[in-house]
């Protein structure tokens, strides 16, 4: 390609090929590429990258899924956010062998790249109660790579603290730290690692398995595995997110900023209570009314009401009656009781239910 364009420079332009086009940056496609180093020794299947990550990134228009050979592949996005997210959420893994991504940019070589770093969530265990602060923590993982600061939410977990730490996955994973309690005391403090992906249980690295290590192959299969160095132990249960294992309660003084009122629930303003309207079958009450008042009269009249009566249309119509007054009301539904025809004293009536009932002779009536 540079011999052809050399020759071309050698060559008279014409018109119709015109004067040199400059590319300028505001002319390209915006894109922002990740590269990734698969450590495994398997041969890599594109689709099966592709649909293993797409559920897990969640990129909004997609990304292009290139192999580069050497188990290099490049992740082109058009969205710098989600990149961004994606590299903040690492250890990524596939088939459960570490992935090792970093930002690419186009002007440097593939084989110049080095994957040799990733993240990992460390999680500090028997740290002494009084010591278990975030200072304490990152003090203590700093011997085993570049410590990541967080806030306090996230790398207190309870019984043990979060440190969030950039790893060199050529070198083998530690798996904790004497610390000197005062002057005399030595305690060991454990080391956890977050989303893990397979590791070599001799050397303890993340660049190759158990039978691609070279004490392996140099032990020429005599090593028991009772000789191992590392194991499961140092994967992490996945930290929940719903339940908070730490809650910060303030004081009872404890005021919001900018807010300089009493609080409500020291003092609570007397309210009028609001008129309203309180609807009984198909009748309209207004609420200010005599509650009491109300009660008496619908007692009066459900011991006059015949069961005749409760079945005649003329006392209860279909129709919404709005009355104004209570008094006129009742007027006229004692006047609308009256017009109702009283059967013979002692004769058996049938009610809506079903039930017959026997009237009896009230003391008022004059026989």
């Amino acid at each position: 390609m540079e011999d052809l364009t050399n020759h071309c420079k050698g060559l008279s332009i014409s018109d119709t090929e015109g004067p040199t086009f400059d590319l300028e940056e505001e002319l390209a496609m915006p894109e922002y590429i990740i590269a990734g180093k698969f450590y495994t020794r398997r041969a890599l299947n594109m689709e099966a990258i592709a649909s293993t990550f797409m559920p897990l990134w969640r990129s909004r228009n997609g990304f292009k899924v290139k192999n580069m050979g050497n188990h290099i592949v490049l992740f082109t996005f058009d969205n710098k956010h989600e990149v961004d997210s994606i590299l903040s959420n690492e250890p990524w893994s596939f088939d459960k062998h570490l992935l090792v991504l970093q930002r690419y940019d186009k002007d440097e070589p593939i084989e110049d790249l080095k994957f040799n770093s990733t993240t990992f969530w460390v999680q500090v265990h028997d740290i002494p109660v009084q010591f278990m602060n975030p200072k304490v923590a990152e003090g203590i993982c700093s011997t085993m790579g570049t410590v990541v600061q967080k806030s306090e939410t996230e790398t207190n977990g309870g019984s043990f603290m979060r440190v969030r730490v950039n790893v060199d996955v050529t070198r083998p994973l530690s798996r904790g730290r004497m610390v000197l309690v005062g002057q005399s005391r030595e305690k060991w403090v454990s080391f956890k690692y977050e989303r893990l992906p397979n590791i070599c249980y001799w050397c303890g690295c993340l660049n190759h398995d158990d039978r691609d290590c070279e004490v392996w192959l140099d032990s020429e299969g005599s090593l028991k595995v009772e000789e191992q160095k590392f194991g499961p132990w140092l994967r992490a249960p996945p930290v929940s997110r719903v339940q908070k294992n730490v809650i910060s309660v303030p004081g009872i003084f404890h005021k919001k900023k900018g807010s300089t009122s009493t609080p409500t629930a020291l003092v609570q303003p007397r309210q009028a209570p609001a008129k309203s309207t309180v609807s009984s079958a198909a009748h309209t009450i207004p609420a200010d009314v005599d509650q009491c008042s109300v009660e008496q009269s619908m007692d009066h009249l459900s011991g006059s009401v015949t069961t005749d009566a409760l079945n005649s249309p003329t006392v209860f119509e279909q129709s919404n009656l709005q009355v104004g007054p209570l008094e006129n009301k009742l007027d006229r539904v004692v006047g609308d009781v009256k017009k109702v025809d009283k059967p013979p004293v002692g004769e058996r009536t049938a009610s809506p239910s079903g039930i017959n009932l026997h009237l009896l002779p009230s003391n008022n009536d004059p026989d």
